[in-house]
């Protein structure tokens, strides 16, 4: 007597045999971390590689806004980074202002008369008038 098991045909006095083994479907090689694959979306079409999709006009419009004013405040950016430069930038090295030297008092050793003497003595105390105004 014929049995059927599981669509095997197995004569009575034989043990079953297992059925025989249904290929098993490839396992996908072990991906390394940070390694993924993009999965097609389901019920799209395949696109192009290098074609986008359309934008629409409004976003469009939105982003070339958004963009324009990003390169206007680059520039103006730029603009202000050269005039802080320039500001911080010391001028050309100048030389301190000469003071005027404090005038030297006369002595009556260097006039051959009294007269100079009282002269230069009057251009002194005259100057030493003007050094102490500039000073002030």
């Amino acid at each position: 007597m014929a049995e059927e098991q599981t669509g095997i045909l197995v004569e009575e006095g034989t043990p079953p045999s297992p059925p025989p083994a249904a290929p098993a479907p490839e396992s996908p090689a072990p991906e390394e971390p940070g390694t993924e694959t993009p999965e097609p979306d389901a019920g799209s079409a395949p696109a192009a590689p290098d074609e986008e999709p359309p934008v629409p006009r409004g976003i469009q419009r939105r982003i070339d806004t958004l963009t324009r004013r990003n390169y206007e405040y680059q520039r103006e950016l730029d603009m202000l980074k050269g005039t802080v430069q320039a500001l911080q930038r010391p001028a050309a090295p100048e030389s301190p202002p000469v003071a005027p030297a404090r005038p030297v008092r006369p002595r009556s050793e260097d006039f051959a008369t009294q007269d100079a003497y009282y002269a230069a003595e009057d251009a002194y105390i005259e100057a030493v008038a003007d050094h102490r105004a500039a000073q002030a």
